[in-house]
């Protein structure tokens, strides 16, 4: 038997620009096969390792210097494991279908990207809600630690 698809509501898909959080996917869902390939183990790591890097570079994302192979190869990854969503761009409009379409996440912010990879990991912040422990790169994470930090 092969791993069964599952719809994840996206509500906990939070994005902070400029210190306001933004619920970006609020009332949408994706679906995806779950877990990754030995081969994407790497690339989810990376990407995993990239959101400390952003929050700590004065700058912004220009500065960290990301590998177009490590977005282009975590695509590819989703790509193969999200095979459907509701998402919408920030005009709200339907985002492309991903099963097979790289250029579908084209317009997601790196965020994002991270967010799916945990979904498909099974570790979505409203999953771990649920009984699981926290991951230290997922957005709602990130949020406790700035929010902890902005105290200090």
């Amino acid at each position: 038997m092969k791993p069964q698809a599952k719809t994840v509501p996206s509500d906990d898909c939070v994005v902070t620009i400029d210190s306001v959080d933004y619920p970006l996917h609020e009332g949408e869902s994706v679906t995806v096969v779950p877990g990754f390939s030995v081969g994407d183990i790497q690339l989810m790591r990376q990407l995993a390792e990239l959101q400390p890097k952003v929050d700590a570079a004065e700058g912004g994302i220009e500065k960290v210097g990301i590998t177009d192979d490590t977005i282009a190869g975590t695509v590819t990854a989703l790509s193969r494991r999200v095979l459907a969503w509701t998402w919408t761009d920030d005009a709200g409009r339907l985002l492309p279908q991903p099963l097979g379409n790289p250029a579908a996440f084209a317009t997601l912010r790196i965020e994002e990207l991270m967010y799916l990879a945990l979904i498909v990991r099974g570790e979505s912040p409203g999953e771990r809600k649920n009984g699981s422990r926290p991951s230290p790169t997922s957005s709602s994470a990130i949020r406790t630690s700035r929010r902890r930090a902005a105290k200090a």
